[in-house]
C-alpha cells in the first residue's frame, strides 16, 4: 500500500521520524509547512523539498492524506455527524470537507458510513429501550 511504503520512508529518515513522532502526540492538522520546518530544524523552503524527495509527496499531501484516513476510521467507527468529523480532522467547513472527501474517496463511501453507522446506532437504541 502507499500510504505504508510512505510511512516506512518517513520512519528511514532521522529528521522526517522526529517529525513523526511529534505528530503521533499532537494535532497535524493545525500544524503549518513553516512549525514543520522549524522542528526538524530546516529552512522553510529546503524543508518542503526535502520532504518531498523523501516521501514522494508534498507536505500538504501528506497531511491530507492523514485527515481521509482519520475521517474514514471515524465514519466507521462512530455516529457522529458528517459537521463533527469534519472539525474533528481540521475542517472548519463540513462543505469543505465533503467536496474535498468525495474527490478523494467518492461521495457514496461517505454516505454509506454514514447510513451504516445511522442504522447500528439506531438498533443500538431499540435494543436499550431508547
Amino acid at each position: 500500500n502507499a500510504e505504508e511504503k510512505r510511512l516506512q520512508l518517513l520512519l528511514a529518515d532521522q529528521r522526517l521520524c522526529r517529525l513523526h513522532s511529534y505528530l503521533r502526540s499532537e494535532a497535524i492538522y493545525e500544524l503549518s509547512l513553516a512549525d514543520a520546518a522549524r522542528l526538524v530544524c530546516l529552512e522553510e523552503h529546503y524543508f518542503s523539498t526535502y520532504f518531498r524527495a523523501r516521501v514522494g509527496i508534498t507536505f500538504r499531501e501528506w497531511k491530507q492524506e492523514i485527515r481521509i484516513e482519520h475521517a474514514k476510521k471515524m465514519l466507521a467507527d462512530s455516529t457522529l455527524p458528517i459537521s463533527q468529523i469534519s472539525a474533528q480532522v481540521g475542517y472548519h467547513d463540513p462543505t469543505s470537507f465533503i467536496r474535498f472527501f468525495r474527490r478523494r474517496i467518492g461521495l457514496n463511501h461517505l454516505h454509506s458510513e454514514q447510513a451504516t453507522n445511522s442504522q447500528g446506532a439506531e438498533q443500538k437504541n431499540h435494543k436499550f429501550g431508547r
